[in-house]
C-alpha cells in the first residue's frame, strides 16, 4: 500500500481537471469512476488527510477436463482461455483517526458477476441503465466515523460495502484457495449498501450490526428492508475465533419475501503455520414464488504455510457440501459436493502463482458436460486452474 499526506492542493486540482476530461471523452463509467475517484482526492486534499492507494492484478488459465466452460465457477468460469478476473484500484482516507472513507474500484469478467443485480433492481434502475453500468464498477464506497460510547471505540459507516456473510471473500489473493467455494458463491449474497456499525467489546467478544437495502443491491427493489448481525468472538486470541452471522428481511422485486440466512464460522490455529477453518450456512426463502425454499450446506478448510521467507509457499484444501433442496439457489434440487487443492509458490512479496485442482460431483446429471454421453451432461467435473496474483 502507497499511504501518503495530501498537502499539495494544486496538483489534485489538476488531477480532477484531468478527470473532468476523461468524463467527457468516455461518456460512461470509467469516466465517471475516475471523477469520483478525483473529488474523494480533492476533498481529502482539503482537510490535510491522510490518504492510501492499494490493489491488485488477478489473470488466470483453466482448463476443463469435461467440456465448455465450468459449470459453478461464477468467479473463474473460462476454458481454455487466458482471463482477466479482476483489476482493483483501492483508496482510503482518514482525517485526524476519526473520520474516514474507502473506495474499490474494480474491473475485469470478475465484475458483472459481483453486480449481476444491477440492472433488473427498480424502475429508477431500468430509467437509468448508465447508472448502473458505472455501479458494477464501484465494489465499495462508504464513508464512516469513530467515536466512543461507554468507553468503547465505536465505528459507524454509511455505503456500499462487501457482504459480512462469508468466510472466503471476493478477493481471491486473501482466500486459502484460489477459486471461489459453492458456499461463497450460491449461498449468501456478495455485497450491501446501507449501515454497519462496529462495537467491539473486549479483545474476547464484539458485535456489528446492519441495516440494509438488501441482497446485491445498491438501490432497494422493494419497499422492506433487511437487517444484518455478525459476533464475534476470540476465546484464546490468536487461538480460536468463531463467529455467528445472519442476513434477512424483505427480498425480492416488488414484493416482500422473507429471506434469512445463518452463519457459522470459526478457525483453529493448530501452529503458527498451520490452522483449519470450518464454515455451515442455512438458509430459508419463504418469497410467493417460491415459497418454503431451503438451502444449508458446509466446509472446511486447511492452510499449511510451509515456508515464510521468499520464495515462499502455501498449501490449501478445501472440502464442501451444498444442499440446495429445492433448486432455489442453483437452479435444480440436488446435492453437490467438491474438493479443491490449492498450491501457492510466492516469488516475491506481493506476488503469487496459484495453482488450483478442483473436482465436484452432483447428485443429479447437470450441465458440467460429458462428450462421451449421448445427452451431454454428466455428474462429475475436474478443473485445473494457473493464477498469478500481484498486488501493490
Amino acid at each position: 500500500m502507497v499511504r501518503t499526506r495530501i498537502q499539495n492542493i494544486k496538483a489534485v486540482i489538476a488531477l480532477a481537471l484531468r478527470a473532468r476530461d476523461a468524463r467527457r471523452a468516455t461518456r460512461g463509467s470509467l469516466g465517471l469512476a475516475t471523477l469520483v475517484l478525483a473529488a474523494a482526492t480533492l476533498v481529502a486534499a482539503a482537510a490535510n488527510a491522510t490518504v492510501g492507494f492499494s490493489g491488485y492484478i488477478d489473470t488466470y488459465y483453466q482448463y476443463n477436463f469435461n467440456t465448455g466452460d465450468a459449470l459453478f465457477h461464477a468467479f473463474n468460469p473460462k476454458h481454455d482461455s487466458i482471463s482477466l478476473a479482476m483489476a482493483e484500484l483501492d483508496v482510503d482516507a482518514s482525517i485526524n483517526d476519526w473520520l474516514y472513507g474507502r473506495l474499490d474500484l474494480s474491473f475485469g469478467n470478475s465484475t458483472p458477476i459481483i453486480a449481476y443485480n444491477a440492472y433488473a433492481l427498480s424502475t429508477n434502475y431500468r430509467k437509468s441503465e448508465a447508472f448502473a453500468r458505472a455501479m458494477q464498477y464501484i465494489q465499495q464506497a462508504y464513508v464512516g466515523v469513530k467515536f466512543n460510547l461507554f468507553k468503547t471505540n465505536v465505528s459507524l459507516d454509511i455505503g456500499k460495502f462487501n457482504t459480512h456473510m462469508g468466510y472466503e471473500v471476493i478477493e481471491s489473493k486473501d482466500n486459502i484457495n484460489y477459486t471461489r467455494g459453492l458456499l461463497f458463491t450460491y449461498t449468501i449474497p456478495f455485497y450491501h449498501t446501507g449501515l454497519r456499525i462496529d462495537v467491539p467489546l473486549s479483545r474476547y467478544f464484539g458485535f456489528r450490526g446492519y441495516f440494509l437495502n438488501g441482497w446485491d443491491v445498491d438501490l432497494d427493489n422493494n419497499k422492506y428492508k433487511t437487517g444484518g448481525a455478525h459476533v464475534y468472538m476470540n476465546p484464546v486470541p490468536g487461538k480460536w475465533s468463531l463467529a455467528v452471522l445472519w442476513t434477512g428481511g424483505g427480498e425480492g422485486i416488488g414484493v416482500k419475501g422473507n429471506r434469512h440466512v445463518m452463519k457459522f464460522l470459526s478457525t483453529f490455529n493448530i501452529t503458527t503455520n498451520h490452522s483449519l477453518g470450518v464454515d455451515y450456512v442455512y438458509g430459508l426463502d419463504k418469497a410467493a414464488s417460491a415459497p418454503n425454499t431451503h438451502w444449508t450446506g458446509a466446509a472446511i478448510y486447511y492452510k499449511g504455510i510451509f515456508r515464510r521467507a521468499n520464495p515462499g509457499y502455501m498449501l490449501g484444501i478445501r472440502y464442501e457440501y451444498l444442499e440446495d433442496k429445492d433448486g432455489f439457489r442453483t437452479g435444480l434440487a440436488q446435492k453437490l459436493y467438491e474438493g479443491t487443492l490449492t498450491q501457492e509458490l510466492r516469488i516475491k512479496d506481493n506476488y503469487t502463482l496459484r495453482r488450483d485442482y478442483k473436482y465436484e460431483w452432483s447428485s443429479e446429471k447437470v450441465a458440467y458436460g460429458d462428450p462421451t454421453s449421448s445427452s451431454g451432461l454428466s455428474d462429475h467435473q475436474s478443473t485445473l486452474t494457473g493464477g498469478v496474483v500481484a498486488a501493490f
